[in-house]
């Protein structure tokens, strides 16, 4: 377009704040719960987490003021690394953090009360040795890792893992991923479409193959709208694959600029951990 208007005067970018190289994850979280004068539960000031690698070997987790991007907050977790440091995040309905690091883990946990944090092993099930990269948690505050080949599920009301049983011939990475309102987890399957999971019973539901989406090229996150329609960005495609669950109806929308998309796009996943508004 020709009116770009340079950095520092676009009324789109509300603010900015400087972090290390690498800070991939970015996890909105509700805010504080107030009531006002009507009775109805309402939320503000919310933050927001991110996290870096130090390249010495540690990820730092940041939590910044909404805003105006003021760090609030910040810790170091030792020997969370990969290169890329945590490399998707999101948030509980403690408004805690969660994520994994690039490529075999561990799962992180970082409580928003105090910052004490814990690392979780990944399972290799497939001995891919790629076992991290698309990441949610679901409603009920359960996080779930997509590896190469995999899909794994961690309770921590448990502390345990769950490996869904996925078709044989299923064999790609499984990028980004979010659970829709019936729950049903929907997952970026690079070339073979896209992959449908129960979130309960963590179990296969199908494989929406790539013959039925739109010149499918080279996926990356998945998003979940206010109508349950499921939007999956393609990087090489410059759009996003509409996809209606119930009849598999598919539409492209495009006049994107090679999207990259893993986080909540739409809201859905935080709307989705914290729950119907109250009053």
């Amino acid at each position: 377009a020709s009116d770009v208007l340079p950095w520092g005067q676009d009324e789109c970018v509300v603010w900015n704040t400087p972090l290390r190289f690498a800070s991939r994850p970015a996890a909105w979280t509700s805010g504080t719960p107030v009531i006002d004068r009507d009775g109805c539960t309402a939320h503000v000031d919310p933050e927001v987490w991110t996290s870096a690698p130090d390249a010495l070997g540690n990820a730092t987790v940041y939590l910044l003021r909404g805003a105006d991007g003021t760090i609030v907050a910040s810790t170091t977790l030792p020997g969370v690394d990969g290169g890329f440091g945590i490399y998707g995040g999101a948030v509980d309905a403690n408004n805690d953090f969660w994520g994994a690091a690039w490529s075999t883990g561990p799962l992180v946990h970082v409580r928003r009360d105090d910052l004490s944090h814990e690392l979780i092993a990944v399972p290799d099930p497939q001995q891919s040795f790629f076992t991290v990269y698309g990441f949610t948690i679901d409603h009920a505050g359960r996080a779930w890792v997509g590896g190469q080949g995999s899909l794994q599920r961690y309770d921590p009301s448990t502390a345990t893992w769950t490996s869904v049983a996925l078709p044989p011939a299923y064999t790609s990475l499984s990028r980004g991923m979010q659970e829709d309102a019936s729950g049903q987890l929907w997952v970026a399957a690079l070339s073979q479409g896209i992959l449908r999971v129960d979130t309960d019973s963590a179990s296969f539901v199908e494989l929406i193959d790539a013959s039925m989406l739109v010149g499918l090229k080279y996926p990356a996150g998945i998003s979940v709208d206010v109508d349950g329609q499921v939007w999956m960005v393609d990087t090489e495609a410059n759009g996003a694959h509409v996809v209606d669950p119930e009849t598999h109806a598919v539409t492209f929308v495009g006049g994107l600029v090679g999207p990259y998309t893993y986080s909540d796009m739409t809201g859905w996943a935080l709307k989705n951990v914290v729950g119907a508004p109250e009053g």
